[in-house]
């Protein structure tokens, strides 16, 4: 009975495992696919200063967001508009 507790727990682990990498190419794939690559990119690229959203700032004023998950959800945002009208 030991050994199928340990199998079932190998099996955990590596279906989390698959499960992590899928995620990290979907993000990487998304990532791709984003006109600008970092804050900074943006700035550059456009000559403007990356503003947050009242409600993105308000959720890092309680610590459930960074500046950087911010970017991210205006780009994937803007990814969904321009799909969306395209």
């Amino acid at each position: 009975m030991a050994n199928r507790a340990y199998i079932d727990e190998l099996i955990e682990k590596e279906i989390g495992n698959t499960l992590s990498r899928g995620k990290n190419m979907t993000e990487n794939l998304m990532r791709s696919n984003y006109l600008y690559e970092s804050i900074e990119d943006y700035t550059a690229k456009t000559g403007k200063r990356y503003r947050v959203s009242k409600e993105q700032k308000a959720r890092i004023a309680i610590g459930e967001l960074t500046r950087e998950q911010a970017f991210v959800e205006f780009m994937q945002s803007s990814i969904s508009q321009t799909q969306d009208n395209g």
